[in-house]
């Protein structure tokens, strides 16, 4: 039996839920950290959240400052101390920590074990449960492998951080089976639970808003700045648009997110490549297109903007890393088409374009049995309670 399932605290006591992404605005981590806080909620109402945030979004949040620029997180890193984290904010959260007596901690990144080791030292019956956005070690490798060696130090810093929080969190919560090997692999310790992404249903509320945009055979791709979404940018644009516009010139790609582009590539765009940028209302976007595609090459942990496309009713193709968390060995989900190479990303879009009516509807039904709010909070009772509340 799993230490969840013999949690007996008094559902009236408060729980402490700690946070870097609670008050980002649009991020994937952001996304993911507002559908957990959204189930400890409905689970226990006095769940009371510090948020590691410059922007904070909820005055009833405790907001504890993270650095105030990326060298003074680098010399925190370089002490060992990550997750948006300051000496500061470490000494406000123990002091609530202290005066609080929570009856459970969640600590809402992997980058947080130092708490996780001070908390237990305070109290060391507290119930502890730390959740894996992704391997944050592995996530700064690559991304030092991609934008600089400096990374490198964060990267040492996250493997301390989660060294620690597997050690003295009571439950280890991840978002896929592939993190939760890896998490065995690098530290002897396999996930406690899998929970995965999960989302507002936000097609019900804009069920009635009308397109303004004609349909039309768009191909869509959105994604932050963020080095993985830029490689994938780059991906389409040299290489898979061309190859698509040599066989078909009526299926145009549509690119959305701010700064995905550098100036050298937007100097050879494709005529079947239409880079829209940030947009102040996507759901007209989606509505126009057929088909998602994400071509991740680099990273890890569960993409969001998968269960989006699933939420809009479009099927996806991309790479086996970008189905992380999606793709179960004994379930068929023809909505989710795998594609590593060019020619496979090709095949796969006119194959799309070809059995559009049955992949939408099995889109959809995938994020209505998977995805929602509703069996993230399932989910999120049996981990705190061991049963459905």
């Amino acid at each position: 039996m799993t230490i969840g399932m013999q949690f007996n605290g008094n559902r009236r006591s408060k729980f402490l839920f700690i946070s870097p992404y609670i008050s980002d605005k649009s991020s994937g981590g952001g996304i993911v950290s507002k559908s957990n806080l959204s189930s400890l909620s409905k689970i226990n109402h006095q769940t009371v959240v510090l948020s590691l945030n410059k922007n904070l979004i909820n005055k009833k949040f405790i907001n504890l400052k993270p650095p105030s620029n990326k060298f003074i997180t680098a010399v925190y890193n370089f002490f060992c101390i990550s997750g948006r984290l300051t000496i500061s904010s470490i000494y406000k959260s123990c002091l609530i920590f202290y005066r609080l007596k929570p009856s459970l901690v969640f600590l809402d990144s992997s980058s947080l074990g130092i708490l996780a080791l001070i908390f237990k030292l305070i109290n060391p019956k507290i119930r502890i449960v730390s959740f894996f956005h992704n391997i944050e070690y592995d996530f700064q490798m690559s991304k030092a492998s991609q934008e600089g060696y400096l990374y490198l130090v964060s990267a040492a810093a996250d493997f301390i951080n989660e060294k620690l929080a597997i050690k003295y969190c009571n439950d280890i919560v991840m978002l896929t089976k592939e993190d939760s090997i890896r998490s065995g692999e690098l530290y002897n310790r396999q996930a406690s639970f899998l929970l995965p992404v999960a989302i507002e249903d936000s097609l019900i509320s804009t069920a009635n808003k009308q397109s303004n945009l004609e349909k039309e055979l768009n191909v869509i791709f959105v994604g932050s700045n963020f080095y993985a979404n830029r490689a994938a940018v780059e991906f389409i644009i040299k290489e898979l648009a061309p190859a698509l516009f040599r066989i078909n010139r009526d299926i145009k790609f549509k690119i959305i997110g701010k700064s995905l582009v550098d100036e050298k590539i937007s100097l050879n765009i494709p005529p079947n490549v239409h880079i829209l940028g940030f947009v102040e209302e996507i759901l007209p976007h989606y509505k126009s297109s057929f088909v998602f595609i994400a071509p991740i090459f680099f990273g890890s942990g569960m993409k969001v903007k998968v269960a989006e496309a699933l939420m809009n009713q479009l099927p996806v193709i991309g790479t086996p890393l970008a189905f992380h968390g999606y793709i179960n060995d004994d379930e068929n989900f023809p909505h989710l088409i795998t594609a590593l190479t060019v020619n496979d990303f090709v095949d796969s879009i006119l194959y799309a374009a070809e059995n559009q009516e049955v992949l939408t509807s099995s889109a959809r039904k995938d994020f209505i049995n998977r995805f929602t709010s509703d069996s993230s909070f399932k989910k999120m009772s049996q981990i705190i309670y061991g049963k459905i509340l």
